[in-house]
């Protein structure tokens, strides 16, 4: 041992002086302070540390049991030896009892080294485990908190004894109250009918060894019967763990933890339907639909842009728009224009495009096109018709009169060439 700090309580310099000697002739190294009365050993534990106590058992106005209260008091675990000449093995046992470590008559001081060492090692050992037991109790805490701040349940099962332990998040994320008994069987109960053979599987699968018992998987839990009130759909769970085997390779312990993604699954599902309906929307319009990147090469065309300009999907993705049918308005709505069909044939089209942006940054252009070829060969006629009419009424071949029921209210130059 390293050099061993003594705090002797004696009153006694000859007698003290022959305790350091016994020390010292066992082949210790000791520092030893010696103080006569409670005030003096309390300051010096105060100033500390120490390894070991020695004290004798009476000393004037003071002694053992006196001094044995005092270090109880501080809080400090150092060995208490008493060393005396004058007591009785009673009263040594009535100081045992109360926490003294170990006590030495003076006549007999070869017991005394051993002793010293003896208690100096079981005590460091109890600091040791003092100091583990902390840490893991700090360890666990902090483990508390994790597991609280990310609401992760934790399960444990001991195979052989068919024993399951749930903590309480795992608990509240099944709706089993803390005094209530978990087994598999419950398990087997919340889960839902169409998850059982797939999570079975892959639980056989994970005990097999072959994985290193390793296993995550998804599944749904159906409310208790105590949840009625509050809710009625199965909740989704993502889970993970491994299998712990035994020497023989045979499960031992199944131990994972869960998390609640039931909002996260009903994220997703919201938004896989408007995903859907976005695209039926696309897909059942009568309307031509292009998105181009930031390039001006296609990524998407709906089914109607492929009727009505004669491309399929697999011919335009990738290329540059304006290659194949022209190029369509930019930025603009209700723009109408001329382009053409893969066959060549002219397409008047009204368009409209808008910028496509994702978080912020524009990644290309949505331009919506109507077939408005009709509309444009009618309005043409109308026109050509009106230009016909127009020149016979200049040309004085035809008359034109409008009235009410009393009288003439406008005619042209014909009607009153006839009048």
């Amino acid at each position: 041992m390293s050099q061993l700090k003594i705090l002797q309580i004696e009153d006694s310099e000859s007698d003290a002086a022959l305790i350091v000697r016994f020390l010292e002739k066992a082949g210790l190294d000791v520092h030893v302070e010696r103080v006569e009365d409670a005030a003096a050993m309390t300051e010096a534990l105060q100033r500390g540390p120490w390894d070991a106590i020695v004290c004798d058992y009476q000393l004037p106005g003071f002694g053992a049991p006196e001094a044995l209260a005092i270090l109880h008091a501080s809080g400090h675990d150092i060995p208490f030896i008493v060393v005396s000449g004058t007591i009785g093995e009673d009263v040594a046992v009535g100081m045992m009892r109360s926490g003294a470590n170990d006590y030495l008559m003076k006549d007999n001081l070869a017991r005394l080294a051993p002793a010293v060492e003896r208690e100096i090692r079981e005590a460091r050992a109890r600091a040791g485990h003092r100091e583990t037991e902390l840490q893991l109790r700090e360890s666990q805490d902090r483990m508390a908190l994790a597991v609280h701040a990310t609401q992760l349940g934790t399960f444990d099962y001991y195979v052989p004894a068919a024993t399951l332990v749930w903590s309480d998040v795992t608990r509240q994320q099944f709706g089993v109250e803390p005094d209530d008994e978990v087994s598999p069987a419950l398990f087997w109960r919340r889960l839902h009918p169409e998850d059982r053979w797939r999570v079975r599987q892959i639980g056989l699968k994970a005990i097999d060894g072959k994985d290193a018992g390793d296993f995550s998987f998804e599944f749904r839990a159906i409310p208790g019967p105590e949840a009625a009130q509050r809710e009625t759909e199965p909740r989704w769970f993502a889970t993970w763990g491994r299998v712990l085997f035994d020497e023989a390779g045979k499960p031992l312990r199944i131990i994972g933890a869960s998390r609640d993604i039931t909002d996260k699954k009903r994220a997703e599902e919201a938004f896989r339907y408007q995903l859907d309906l976005t695209r039926a929307i696309a897909h059942q319009t009568s309307d031509s639909i292009f998105v181009t990147d930031r390039n001006g090469c296609v990524t998407y065309m709906n089914p109607a842009a492929e009727r009505v300009f004669g491309f399929t999907s697999a011919e335009l993705v990738g290329n540059l728009l304006h290659d194949h049918i022209g190029t369509p308005g930019e930025t603009a709505r209700d723009h109408e224009q001329q382009l053409f069909r893969k066959d060549g044939t002219p397409i008047h089209v009204s368009s409209s495009s808008v910028p496509l942006s994702l978080k912020g940054e524009t990644i290309g252009v949505v331009i919506t096109m109507r077939d408005i070829t009709e509309r444009k060969i009618a309005e043409r006629a109308l026109r050509e018709s009106e230009a016909r009419f127009r020149r016979l009424i200049d040309a004085g071949i035809l008359g034109i009169t409008i009235a009410d029921r009393e009288r003439i209210l406008e005619a042209n130059e014909y009607v009153i060439s006839l009048l």
